[in-house]
């Protein structure tokens, strides 16, 4: 076996799995309440030349349990989170993700449904007759890595029961806000019925750790789009020099603390 098909192989074994939150436009801003919500956000047309580079380039988008099923994985896959349950996932990320014939998967925060600015309960369900999978993003948006065992244990189940009300289906997917969670969260998540957890550790998902937490990329506002392309064509030492940069602020973040870190990062932020 040559070089390049041993790269090709490795190229097949992983899948970057992209993860956005909110969408907006001048008609429609998404009305961030701080700067580090609105690192977050993207323009509409932005995330449409994305989607759009996507499809021209006959990239094949999964839904993570799709893909789960596959033995190998095709080598330009790739696949599409959303976080948080905002409205724009419904009014300006569905129709573009439909003109491609793309699927995603959006991960709700339940107490935030029914809320301006967020889902409502129709609009998820039409998400889900759309051919959209939904899962949960926990009830308060609060961080997984701090909590006590029995919030935590309520904030899964309930965040499940209410998701699995809603749209008349089995939820079995949960996304930690600001990827943050450990073992015992993951425990529990598998004890109450969860299969498929995400973070938001910068890495491409390999075939040989499937069954692991699945780490996610995140597409920020300031992403131009060579290096989104980058991304999706996992340029290894793009990728290496950003999981890094994660893997040091994560450090950070368990050095200081969640209220800490936050209180910190805000205050940089607003400096800019």
């Amino acid at each position: 076996m040559d070089n390049k098909q041993v790269i090709r192989n490795c190229h097949m074994q992983n899948v970057p799995v992209l993860m956005y939150h909110a969408l907006e436009d001048q008609d429609h801003p998404a009305h961030a309440k701080d700067p580090g919500e609105q690192l977050y956000i993207l323009h509409k047309d932005t995330f449409y030349s994305q989607m759009k580079y996507l499809f021209e380039n006959a990239f094949k988008v999964f839904l993570l349990e799709d893909l789960l099923q596959l033995e190998q994985w095709p080598e330009h896959a790739v696949v599409l989170t959303f976080d948080d349950g905002h409205e724009s996932n419904y009014t300006i990320a569905l129709p573009v993700l439909e003109q491609f014939g793309f699927k995603a998967h959006f991960f709700i925060t339940t107490d935030w449904i029914n809320t301006p600015g967020f889902l409502n309960t129709t609009e998820i369900l039409k998400l889900v007759e759309k051919g959209m999978k939904i899962g949960s993003h926990g009830t308060s948006h609060s961080y997984f890595n701090e909590m006590e065992l029995p919030r935590a244990e309520k904030e899964l189940a309930q965040s499940k029961l209410l998701l699995e009300h809603c749209t008349d289906s089995l939820i079995t997917s949960f996304s930690a806000p600001g990827g943050r969670m450990n073992a015992n969260t993951v425990k529990i998540a598998e004890r109450i019925g969860y299969n498929l957890l995400c973070t938001s550790e910068f890495a491409l998902f390999t075939l040989n750790n499937k069954f692991r937490p699945v780490p996610r990329i995140p597409v920020k506002a300031g992403m131009d789009m060579a290096v989104f392309k980058k991304i999706v064509h996992k340029d290894a030492n793009l990728i290496q020099r950003y999981k890094l940069k994660s893997s040091i602020l994560s450090s950070l973040k368990k050095l200081l603390g969640n209220t800490f870190y936050e209180k910190l990062r805000i205050t940089l932020l607003n400096r800019k």
